[in-house]
This record gives structure tokens, sequence and C-alpha cells, in this order.
């Protein structure tokens, strides 16, 4: 049996769930967001190539975003800061340590991170990342 999109989406957010830092994880873009920092797996783009009659190469890249907001709770600019310096620490060491996502894929790797502010009617510091997943399926 091949690991499924579903399949990988699913153990990509029990991944994420493993950071203590990250109060909540959703598997798709949630408007209205509580319990910060909130991680959502919003997107997902992928292509296939054909290697041979019987086997295919997919890569999916997925965008997932971590907000934590600033007012609501008070925190303030520089401790939203923190919060989001030691959530990108331990993204990089969770993708590193376990690059197969424990689920049968060929190669899970974060290719870029970026940080940025964003204002949902609150002001919001985030992260972005791109999560490329690579997989080899056997066709039939």
């Amino acid at each position: 049996m091949s690991t499924q999109y579903k399949t990988i989406k699913a153990k990509i957010k029990t991944e994420l769930e493993t950071i203590t830092e990250i109060k909540t994880v959703y598997d798709y873009k949630k408007g209205d967001l509580n319990g910060y920092p909130v991680a959502c797996i919003e997107e997902m783009n992928g292509n296939s190539e054909q290697l041979s009659v019987a086997t295919a190469y997919r890569t999916m890249i997925f965008s997932i975003k971590i907000y934590q907001e600033m007012e609501k709770s008070g925190v303030g600019t520089s401790e939203a800061e923190d919060r989001i310096t030691t959530i990108i620490d331990k993204l990089w060491d969770l993708f590193d340590n376990d690059w197969k996502l424990d689920c049968n894929v060929d190669d899970a790797f974060i290719n870029r991170i970026s940080t940025g502010w964003d204002d949902r009617e609150i002001s919001m510091r985030i992260v972005e990342l791109e999560l490329t997943i690579k997989k080899t399926y056997e066709l039939t």
C-alpha cells in the first residue's frame, strides 16, 4: 500500500503537535484562531514524474503557517518574537531528525522558512514554512 496524501498530511499534523510550544495545530486554513501559538497546514502543491512504466516520483510541498498574536494576551512584540524563534529552532530539529516522517516517504525536509507580520484584525507574528515531501510510488 502506498503512502497517500491524507496519511502524509495527518503525519505532519502529528509531528507538529509534538512541539509543546505550539498550542493548537489545524490541518487546514482556519479563520478564527485561538490558543496561540497556532499552526495551520494551509496548502499543498505537488507534481509527479513518471520514472518508468511501473514507477512514479511525487513531490508534495506543504505550506505551514504558525501564528502568534501579540495584543489579546498582552504578550507583546518581544515575547512573540521569542516564542517564534524557539518554534523555528524546534521545526528545524524536528524535520532534520525525522526526514522520513516515520510513514514510508523517501524524504521530508524544510526547503524554506520565512517570518513576517500579519494583521488578522489583531497584530500577529507569523512563520511560514514550506515542507517538501518526496515519495516513489509503484504504479498498478
